[in-house]
Order: structure tokens, then sequence, then C-alpha cells
């Protein structure tokens, strides 16, 4: 399980003395990129009059620094200015305060088809006698990804169709776990005790999906880990489904695996695409042939769903009054567009990161401060 992040909020207070978040700069990559230049030998940096060594920079003033310094603000990211020395966040005599602040779990329901064909032998690759069927290969898959995530991420569960113990080989699928934090051995106990048998009701279990209202919560993302061997069997509309699920506010995404070798790639693709999940290459849903497959498929799409979004104890009393600093002094710029850095939701009061700044803070390598009040 990965560690939780550490959010350090400002707070808008009474004014008073001038304080300062004090932040190191690391120039590290700085001098790395510049090692590459042809005016860099191995000898040092070359610096006004002198050369930079040990790791030093050039800093804006023409002498070396160390890392972690700075000589003037010039040599701090925008935001940050520079005091005594180092890189801060300059409170200009409202206050500066830390919390701590839980990251925002997306919601996950992965809906497993279980319907007769999922009864048919699968070979692993590399290992023929330890294939068994598919759906006990799924069970292992998921039994090998999820619980590392409980925590992180709220999982739920659904299979379809209604089996065993209903004639109608069409009956959708019901609720068997519901949505919450640390569901995963609800989850495992619920498909080891399970078995496959009936028909493949796509549209009518999305349907389902569509109309539960644990995927209805507009403070967190809602998604769906949708696994399947087919293809819509019981004469429905699986992608009219889907566009409403898309289309509902707040909207249901869609992550598509498509398992074994006979499921219908129109439907997963177009699933996919309308979804906005879309993979980069063709297929764009991922395909799984072998427990390793659907291992490393749902380990990749959990992975990719891990939080990059934060609640705040207090909403910002003033929007364009928010910093927010990765590490030691790595700004970060707020993007309306939502393709790269973050933004704030005032009705969720949830601050969501985009795009690369969400990649680095998936990583949970990277230290979070979210500055809030009158700093610099």
């Amino acid at each position: 399980m990965r560690r939780w992040l550490l959010i350090a909020v400002g707070l808008v207070c009474a004014c008073g003395a001038r304080s300062d978040l004090l932040v190191r700069h690391d120039r590290g990559a700085d001098a790395g990129a510049d090692a590459g230049d042809a005016a860099v030998d191995a000898s040092g940096i070359p610096c006004g009059t002198e050369l930079c060594t040990g790791g030093a920079y050039c800093c804006s003033l023409d002498r070396c620094a160390s890392q972690g310094t700075c000589c003037s603000d010039e040599d701090c990211d925008e935001g940050l200015s520079c005091v005594d020395g180092g890189c801060a966040v300059v409170d200009l005599g409202c206050g500066l305060d830390e919390l701590l602040v839980d990251p925002n779990p997306p919601n996950l329901m992965i809906l497993l088809d279980r319907s007769g064909s999922m009864a048919d032998r699968v070979v692993d690759v590399g290992a023929a006698l330890e294939g068994g069927t598919k759906w006990e290969v799924a069970e292992r898959a998921i039994r090998s990804v999820i619980p590392g995530y409980d925590g992180e991420v709220r999982f739920g569960l659904m299979m379809f169709p209604m089996w065993p113990g209903f004639d109608d080989w069409c009956q959708p699928g019901a609720i068997d776990v519901e949505l919450g934090d640390g569901t995963s051995e609800l989850i495992l106990d619920a498909v080891a005790g399970s078995g496959p048998g009936g028909g493949t009701p796509i549209a009518t279990s999305l349907r389902s999906l569509g109309e539960y209202q644990g995927l209805a919560d507009p403070t967190r993302r809602n998604l769906v880990l949708f696994i399947s061997d087919g293809g819509e069997s019981c004469d429905a509309d699986p992608i009219e489904e889907v566009r409403q699920m898309v289309a509902r506010t707040p909207s249901i995404a869609l992550h598509v695996v498509g398992f074994g070798g006979e499921f219908d790639e129109a439907l997963l693709a177009e699933i996919a695409r309308m979804s906005g999940t879309e993979r980069p290459t063709e297929p764009p849903y991922y395909v799984a042939q072998d427990r390793a497959e659907l291992s490393n498929a749902l380990g990749a799409i959990v992975a990719s769903i891990a939080p990059c979004g934060f609640t705040l104890s207090v909403i910002p009393p003033v929007p364009e009054d928010v910093w927010v600093v990765l590490d030691e002094a790595t700004a970060v710029a707020r993007d309306q567009t939502h393709l790269d850095g973050w933004d704030h939701e005032p009705e969720s009061n949830v601050l969501t990161f985009y795009g690369p700044a969400c990649d680095l803070v998936k990583t949970n390598t990277h230290r979070v401060r979210v500055i809030i009040g009158c700093a610099r």
C-alpha cells in the first residue's frame, strides 16, 4: 500500500508578523542538463570568473551556489522568493499554517463477466499445466492486484448475469459488493464463491450500474472496470447505456479489458473511446489471453486511477491566492484546461492534479504542499 501524501494548507488569518515557509531549491537537474553543453567540461561549470564544482550550480548572480540554495528570486520557481539563501513561499502578513489532508480515493466498480463461456479453459503462455478456466484465471488475477490498493481506491463488485439460481440467462447483474473502503477481501470472497453460467447481458448490467447511487458521488471520480470474454447476447444495446453513463452528472467512465479470444472487438473499442479511457495503441482497450496478461492489465488500470484529488478542509476564500508546490520547491501552475497542472472545484472543495502533474503525484514519491493565503 502506498503512503499518504502530505498537503500543507496555509489559511487566511488575522494579519501579523511576516513568516516564511522555507523550501529548498534543488538545482541538480539544471546542472545535469547543462552538463551536455560544449562549454562544460569535466573540471566544472563555467560561472562568471570561476568554475562550479562538487554539484554546485551557477546562480543568477553569476556565482557558484550549493544545491538547495538561491542567490535571488530568479533562481526560484514562479511563486517562490529567495529568503536567506533558500526558496520560500513568503507570507505577506496574513499567516500560514499546515494541515494533513488525505487523498480523495476514486470509486471503481469491477464489472465481471461470469457468462457460461468463462468456464472455457485458458492455457497460460509458457505454463500449459497452470491455465485453468477463464473464471479461475480471472479470480487469481483479481486476487493479485486489488488488495494492494485498499485505501487508495474504493472498490465494489458486480458479476453478471445473475447466476446461478435464475432460469433467465439474461438476468442482469446485481451489486455483489458495495463500493467502499477496504472491500478487497469481500470481493475476493464473492468471486471465489461464484462461478460461470448463463448469457452475457452487458447492456442491462450497465444500465443497473448507471442507476446505482454509489457511482453518483460528486466529490470523487466514478469508474467501472469492465472485464468480458464475449459480446452482448441478450438483444440490447450496450452503446446506448454507455452513452448515458458518460453523459450523466457526475459521469461514469469505463476501463475495458477483453479477456480470451472471442470478445466483441468493435464493442469494446467503442466503449473505451466513448469513455475517454482509450489507449494510445490499437486496440484502444486492454487485451489479455492468460493470467499474467490479465494481472498486468488490471494492475495498469488500477495504478492509473490512483488518487490525484485531495479534499481540502477549508474552501480557499480567495481562489487566486492558492500556491501548489511539489517536493522542496517545484511550483505547479493552475491549469483550468486540465491538461497539466492543478485546479480546484469549490463545490466539492477538491483540488485535483491533471496530466503529467497527476502522474508525478501518483508515484507517491513527491511531497505535496498547498499554500492558501496572501503568499508570494
